[in-house]
């Protein structure tokens, strides 16, 4: 299984915006081949920080996500709303 953590550093507007544009994320992530789950929080630390977790079945089912147009299409409509460049880490969990 692999785990991706993703912060997203957004201007106000961008915090103001981003629960329905994730919404629409979420519709998609729903529709891909190994997709487990997805959820987001507010940094308590830092108000213009949201970070989000994923998880999909297989490295290559991320893979095939991460490369789609359908998530570079929906990560490029936050773009202009960006105060820094976000954040990505992808841990490949064991199950021990």
């Amino acid at each position: 299984m692999l785990l991706s953590h993703i912060e997203h550093y957004l201007n106000p507007e961008g915090i103001k915006l981003f629960p329905s544009w994730y919404a629409e994320l979420k519709q998609l992530f729903l529709k891909q081949d190994g997709f487990q789950t997805i959820k987001y929080a507010y940094d308590p630390e830092d108000p213009c920080c949201i970070h989000i977790w994923t998880e999909f079945s297989t490295l290559e089912s991320a893979e095939k996500w991460a490369q789609s147009q359908l998530k570079i299409d929906i990560q490029a409509r936050l773009d202009p709303l960006r105060i820094k460049p976000m954040l990505v880490e992808r841990y490949e969990l064991v199950d021990g």
